[in-house]
């Protein structure tokens, strides 16, 4: 499910940010929401079965952990402004 929904959820999040007219308020400036937008997208946004030329087996188990860390806490985050995911 992954390979289907990161990169659909990155593609939701990078629509809202380039073409939404609202975010949350309060304290947080539109250039702050953009900024969680985009920290949500990017991460989610990693083709985590690319190969990369001269890569080693420990390099790619190295990377690939790393991106799975980097797109759970774009999931946390995703999660934290859920009720926000509209516009």
């Amino acid at each position: 499910m992954h390979g289907y929904l990161a990169p659909l959820i990155a593609g939701m999040a990078i629509h809202l940010r380039d073409h939404g007219h609202t975010w949350p308020g309060g304290e947080l400036t539109v250039e702050a929401w953009h900024a969680i937008l985009t920290d949500i997208a990017g991460p989610l946004a990693v083709d985590l079965d690319r190969d990369i030329d001269g890569e080693t087996r420990e390099e790619y188990k190295v990377r690939v952990e790393a991106e799975y860390a980097a797109q759970r806490d774009a999931l946390r985050l995703m999660a934290a402004w859920f009720g926000h995911l509209w516009d």
